[in-house]
């Protein structure tokens, strides 16, 4: 069970370093679009060598778990690409903490979707959330909305994620060959539109194919990986809730290593947000029954 609980961290701190490598990368030439699709496909060399060092794993899958795999793969490459854009515009503790509202986004999507009951406590995660997300707008800076808006997609896709990944059995896979495929369609799709778009970016130097390489490594293969293990051994409300190490992480590496300024406000929304989604984590904890 310890082991869960170290994944789960372990894959949080992963994901909040991914705004310090993008934004080092982007200085050296790089995009969004191109970046996201040498996430996904530098990660299945890496993939595909635990699958097959695993006794009876075998690469095949059903024509129905294809299916639904590719309709997951929407919101996994849809994710990424959208919270990359939003580095360019605000700065990462910023836009990581409101991609951060997928919990709640998760929230309003079972009580509509699968009719789950709305009580008074997810009703007060609701506002905190708005509320946090208030706090980081300034009215007048085009960019700041820009990106805002951006990072709140990005929390609208990975939602869609959570949900469909919940709903359609696809937990039943082993995790390593369903980031397998999930990688697979993910960098097909952003390819697609990279090319389409002009953002396809090959002419890097040396240390930008090293940098995208290890990314590709840390957030594709061990920090999805990682994740999906954790969550499974320590389940998905206790994931959720360690998950906070995500932003905490993308906003000490902001100050850190760029230098991003912290104002009183900007850090009652980053309080505001992550108290929502540790609110909601606590209160869907079951109780245990009175021996």
């Amino acid at each position: 069970m310890g082991n869960g609980y170290v994944m789960v961290i372990a894959s949080a701190v992963l994901f909040g370093l991914m705004p310090l490598l993008a934004k080092e990368i982007y200085a050296m030439g790089g995009t969004a679009l191109s970046l996201c699709v040498y996430r996904f496909l530098f990660s299945i060399p890496f993939l595909c060598a635990v699958v097959k060092g695993e006794k009876g794993q075998t690469f095949s899958i059903t024509k129905e778990e294809a299916k639904k795999i590719f309709i997951l793969s929407l919101g996994c490459a849809g994710t990424p690409f959208l919270l990359f854009q939003s580095y360019q515009y605000i700065s990462s503790g910023m836009a990581t903490t409101i991609h951060f509202i997928y919990p709640v986004l998760v929230l309003f999507g079972s009580v509509v979707l699968f009719r789950e009951k709305f009580t008074k406590v997810k009703a007060v995660c609701a506002g905190l959330c708005a509320a946090g997300i208030l706090c980081f707008y300034t009215p007048g800076e085009k960019a700041g909305l820009t990106g805002m808006i951006l990072a709140f997609s990005s929390g609208i896709t990975y939602a869609f994620y959570v949900l469909y990944y919940t709903k359609s059995g696809l937990t039943a896979l082993d995790p390593y060959k369903l980031s397998i495929y999930l990688s697979a369609f993910g960098s097909a799709l952003l390819l697609a539109a990279a090319l389409a778009t002009g953002q396809m970016v090959i002419r890097l130097p040396l240390k930008a194919w090293g940098m995208i390489i290890g990314f590709a490594f840390m957030v594709s293969f061990l920090a999805t990986v990682f994740f999906q293990i954790g969550a499974k051994k320590i389940g998905p409300e206790k994931a959720s809730l360690l998950s906070t190490f995500e932003p905490l992480t993308s906003v000490l590496a902001g100050v850190a290593f760029h230098g991003e300024q912290m104002t009183g406000k900007t850090v009652l929304g980053v309080v505001c947000i992550l108290a929502s989604v540790v609110l909601l984590t606590a209160s869907g904890r079951k109780r245990r029954p009175r021996k």
